[in-house]
């Protein structure tokens, strides 16, 4: 059947004709030239009519379901039939769709397409190519996603039709976005750096210097991303229509034999584009663009090969680029050196995606989801008015959203917030087209989803107009996909988002500042947010002491008055997270969810204090999502992983969603690729789903055994073996040196670097100076000047001693020949014996105990389970935390029979592991613990690593390990096949039934011969 044919035949059928929906099916792929179902397979499951669906997660006991036809990884499709071109049509198609969605997102793999048939009149395609299961929108836009009849006489749309049959991914709009994206990256990548350097040189050069000064080099660079920043303001105009012609491409290529003069030619256009009117440079009116990019002109002149990158980039669409790249435009304007200043760090858009998805898109599409219900039901009672009136209302509602990022950067996550309520707002559109004929769109004038309800702050100038730019591309963008093109709409005014985006210290504001910067020395108070119902971000991370090094002790001062000294130890992320959790828990606060990427460092003991404060016990906010160690690229190499939250006020359900990375790869363009895992329950503090809502306790039993090792706060403090020799022989004759072999977590974890510790714990500076005089000079020169710029007085005042001496620990250990120790962060949790002549660095966590029991119940599966769920993480490794691991474990109650053969397999497994790497010198324990972490994964090794695994024993320790798992859960009492989650409910209704004996008097102490002569256990 040729295609006039199959318009005319089936534009002429009859109603009963209509109902022969395969037929139509069957005719439209001879007419494409794609195969119909059983053309190529006979029965095919994979592509099919009336196709029965397995759904996943569903037994062989549920309701069979059938889709009309179904092929897999391209569509589900479903036909209605009617000769109606209005009312009972639409809601009939509507019905389709949601039948369709039904289909595809209970299936192992949603089909990248939904196509909805009317048989004989039109064809609707919906997509979604996104991994994690987003809405299906219409495809391409709202405007063209029904396909008539007659359009099918236009080749575009049947080459569209075959692909989405044969080839639906090469559809996904992402790919042309990032195909073109990065060829304008190549183009442009290098381009600042060095047009910025070549201005450093003629500064430089004029002045008769070989460099010129840090300040002045980043003016430059500033400079050169200023002049590049209006080039590709001028590049959107060309490609959105706003030049007529392509004319700025043409005004690049005109000066193609005389580059050194085009900067004086675009000096001037960039100056008709801040006035507007008519152009002189590019022979045409021009709209006027109102944005401080074109503020301030400095024309800079060009080489050749920089006019060449130019063109090439002109030359592309700009309608596919995504205005995102300009995150690293900014990045590339700053030098590495203020990026770590500020802790500023750049998003990628698939994981902004994955926070406004949560914190905003979810609740929209609700109220949607029940607004598209409620206008269905009142146009089927045939009150289509009162159905437009619903869908109007919820399109006011659309428009009315505010939100907030209160650390901006270049604008990213508010554009990638209003894009997405953009295609929510296609989809009302479509309903009201739907409903009346095309002419439902009448009842809401001319209000659009406007940027200018997506504020931003900042405090760098520079970010505060890249982030305004940002928005005005995209609205260019977007006009430029919908817009009828006329003389007055290609000059209308290109506004900035000068009101919504502000420069502002987010965090401090002097009490009388016009500009909204806080300034060293004015009176600081907390800077004020603008109301939203929505707060999203990725805001600067700094370690509390990073940030005192970086921002100076007045800003932080000034900041801790105004916070009233919370959470001084957490990130200074958590202060914007603080802030919005706060903000969130106020009676009738707008506030409806807050959503921030943070470094996974927000579920240890320092940052975790400020989720703690607001989740725990009777909070008024809790978490609806939350997803830790999510890669993230930030716009650098470095492999990062970040944590994502999402919170909300608590009515009455706490549960949250909990989202677990399961696989990650990389696509054919370079994007990562995620699959993600999620548990519902009550998400914790610690980012872990809660067993029970109330907080584990400390116990008395486990007081004052654990603590971190000796802080130095001064590098001078370690020495190699001769150096030691060589600074005692001047020590008096009678002394011993006061040198200790010292162990940190890299010694532990790795090889030992031999090093000595000056210890002059317990000597007073006198007495340093006189018994040990070659140590004493040693500090002076190495520790002292750093401890005399140091904050805290007790540092400065006692220079010739650790900073933190850890007495505690020390009084722990005496009488000891052994302790036991863990990498505070390591990939592995293990624990070992340490000879008690070493002295352990803070990041080893000891116990003072030489019990080989407690080092097997430490060692077992039990605890693992345990440290993974109330532990931190710092990137993608684990931390343990003493105050949460091992403060509140109980641990069992072993009977002597029971705690011989734990203490004999505990210390089989400690010997095996020291004698294996004794003999193995290029094997370190991570490297051993990565191997059997391969065997129990059932990983097929290549001979090297299987010859590695014969010699270090790994199958004697894997099984030594299983031995010590199945002992301590039977001295639990467990039954075998506990799963993890199992494991940990259990210790924590455990170590809720241990703090209410001990608070009875019954306590259970580890090491009760020390332990109960301390004052400080039996109070704990």
């Amino acid at each position: 059947m040729d295609l006039d044919t199959f318009i005319d035949t089936w534009t002429r059928a009859t109603v009963s004709e209509l109902s022969g929906g395969q037929t139509f099916i069957i005719q439209l792929c001879r007419v494409l030239g794609v195969p119909a179902p059983n053309d190529q397979i006979v029965g095919d499951p994979d592509y099919a009519f009336e196709r029965y669906l397995r759904f996943r997660g569903e037994g062989p006991s549920q309701r069979r379901m059938r889709a009309d036809c179904y092929r897999r990884g391209a569509f589900v499709l479903e036909t209605k039939a009617s000769a109606s071109s209005s009312g009972q049509l639409e809601r009939d198609m509507e019905r389709g769709l949601r039948q369709a969605e039904f289909y595809a997102d209970r299936l192992e793999r949603r089909p990248p397409f939904l196509v909805i048939v009317n048989v004989g009149r039109s064809i609707e395609l919906w997509s979604s190519f996104g991994p994690d299961g987003g809405p299906y929108a219409p495809f391409p836009d709202a405007e063209s996603h029904r396909i008539a009849l007659e359009d099918l006489r236009r080749p575009e749309i049947r080459d569209r039709l075959v692909r989405v049959w044969m080839d639906p991914h090469s559809l996904d709009p992402t790919l042309q976005v990032r195909k073109v994206t990065a060829v304008v990256g190549r183009a442009l990548a290098g381009l600042i750096p060095i047009i910025g350097s070549r201005l450093a040189a003629d500064i430089a050069a004029a002045s008769g210097a070989s460099e010129i000064d840090p300040v002045h080099r980043q003016a430059c660079q500033s400079k050169a991303a200023n002049f590049l920043t209006q080039c590709i303001l001028a590049m959107f105009a060309d490609s959105t229509g706003r030049f007529e012609n392509h004319a700025f491409l043409r005004l690049l290529e005109r000066y193609r034999r005389t580059p050194e003069e085009f900067h004086r030619a675009a000096a001037q256009l960039f100056r008709e584009m801040r006035r507007g009117g008519f152009s002189v440079i590019l022979g045409q009116a021009i709209p006027r663009f109102d944005s401080e990019v074109l503020d301030a002109v400095a024309p800079i002149a060009l080489t050749p090969a920089d006019l060449d990158q130019l063109i090439a980039a002109a030359r592309q669409d700009w309608r596919d680029v995504e205005p995102a790249v300009f995150g690293s435009l900014l990045e590339r304007a700053f030098t590495t050196g203020e990026r770590a200043a500020g802790g500023v760090h750049y998003t990628d858009v698939a994981t902004i995606e994955a926070v406004v998805t949560p914190t905003i898109m979810e609740v929209l599409r609700a109220e949607w989801a029940e607004v598209r219900a409620g206008a269905a039901r009142r146009a089927g009672q045939g009150r289509t008015d009162l159905a437009r009136q619903i869908l109007c209302r919820f399109h006011h509602r659309l428009c009315t959203v505010r939100v907030l990022d209160p650390a901006c950067g270049s604008g990213n996550f508010l554009y990638v917030a209003m894009r997405m309520m953009r295609v929510l707002e296609a989809e009302v559109f479509v309903a009201l087209e739907d409903l009346t004929d095309n002419q439902g769109r009448a009842g809401i004038g001319q209000r659009r989803v406007s940027r200018r309800r997506f504020m931003g702050l900042d405090i760098d100038p520079r970010a505060v107009w890249i982030a305004r730019l940002v928005m005005t591309i995209a609205d260019l963008q977007s006009e430029a996909r919908r817009r009828v093109e006329t003389a007055a709409t290609r000059i209308s005014v290109v506004r900035a988002s000068h009101g919504a985006i502000v420069q502002r210290d987010a965090l401090l504001a002097p009490g009388r500042s016009p500009a909204g910067l806080y300034r060293r020395g004015s009176t600081p108070r907390q800077s004020d947010w603008p109301d939203a119902e929505f707060i999203i971000g990725n805001p600067p991370y700094l370690g509390a002491a990073q940030a005192r090094r970086q921002l100076g002790d007045a800003y932080v001062d000034d900041l801790w008055a105004v916070r009233q000294g919370r959470f001084r130890q957490a990130d200074l992320v958590m202060c914007w997270w603080d802030r919005a959790a706060r903000i969130l828990a106020r009676p009738k606060s707008r506030l409806r969810r807050f959503g921030f990427v943070t470094t996974n460092s927000i579920a240890q003991q320092g940052s975790r204090a400020v989720l703690a404060g607001h989740l725990e016990g009777e909070g008024a906010i809790h978490l609806v999502y939350a997803v830790t160690d999510y890669p993230w690229s930030g716009g650098s190499a470095a492999s990062v992983r970040v944590a994502i939250t999402v919170a909300e006020k608590t009515r009455s359900d706490r549960a949250g969603r909990l989202g677990r990375i399961v696989a990650e790869r990389r696509g054919p363009d370079g994007a990562s690729l995620l699959s993600l895992d999620e548990t519902r329950g009550v998400i914790g503090s610690n980012l872990q789903i809660s067993p029970d809502q109330t907080p584990v306790q400390p116990l008395k039993a486990n007081a004052l055994l654990a603590s971190r090792g000796v802080q130095l706060m001064g590098a001078g403090f370690l020495v190699s073996p001769e150096r030691a020799a060589q600074l005692a022989a001047l020590s008096e004759r009678s002394e011993t040196a006061p040198t200790r072999p010292y162990l940190n977590g890299r010694d532990a974890a790795e090889r030992s670097r031999n090093l000595m510790l000056i210890d002059f714990s317990g000597l007073s500076e006198a007495e340093a100076r006189r018994r040990h005089p070659g140590f004493y000079e040693h500090l002076l020169e190495t520790v002292k000047p750093e401890r005399d710029r140091n904050r805290r007085q007790t540092y400065r005042d006692r220079w010739w001693m650790p900073g933190e001496p850890r007495q505690a620990l020390r009084a722990a250990l005496a009488g000891l020949g052994r302790f036991i120790a863990t990498v505070e962060v390591a990939k592995h949790r293990w624990f070992h014996f340490v000879d008690a002549a070493f002295v352990p660095d803070n990041r080893l966590v000891c116990v003072a105990s030489d019990d080989a029991a407690l080092l097997g119940v430490l060692s077992s599966r039990a605890h693992r389970c345990w440290a993974e769920v109330f532990g931190g993480r710092l990137e993608d490794r684990p931390v343990y935390v003493k105050g949460s691991c091992f403060d509140p474990f109980p641990f069992p109650e072993l009977t002597e029979v029971q705690r011989r053969a734990l203490a004999e397999l505990a210390e089989d497994l400690d010997r095996t592991r020291q004698e294996t790497l004794a003999r193995l010198p290029a094997l370190t324990m991570t490297e051993l613990y990565n191997l059997l972490a391969r065997v129990r994964a059932g990983e097929a090794l290549p001979p090297d690593a299987a010859s590695t695994c014969t010699q270090a024993r790994i199958r004697t320790l894997g099984r030594l390990q299983r031995q010590i798992d199945d002992l301590v859960e039977a001295a639990y009492g467990w039954p075998p096949g506990l799963t993890d989650a199992a494991v940990v409910e259990r210790l924590s209704a455990l170590n809720r039934q241990r703090a209410r004996d001990e608070a009875e008097g019954v306590v259970l102490y580890l090491r009760p011969g020390w332990q109960m002569r301390r004052p400080a256990s039996r109070a704990a």
